[in-house]
């Protein structure tokens, strides 16, 4: 009810996300009374200091080297 994409179906009391329309915006996690959804960190784009890795549409993981700083940094 509160996907902004329309991405989460429920039919027969159960709940499915399609991955075509979801965006990542983390609001179901957040909404989810049953606490049924999670979030898998990675740990590069949870350790880089400037914010330049990200997935893209397909959820790979890309540089932005307009900010990345080569610092070199793996993860946590």
């Amino acid at each position: 009810m509160n996907c902004p994409k329309k991405a989460i179906a429920i039919t027969q009391n159960h709940a499915s996300i399609d991955n075509s329309k979801c965006v990542n915006c983390g609001i179901c996690l957040q909404s989810c009374r049953c606490h049924a959804i999670i979030k898998i960190p990675v740990p590069c784009e949870e350790s880089c200091p400037v914010g330049a890795i990200a997935k893209d549409e397909d959820g790979k993981e890309r540089v932005d080297y307009q900010k990345c700083v080569f610092c070199g940094k793996k993860n946590a």
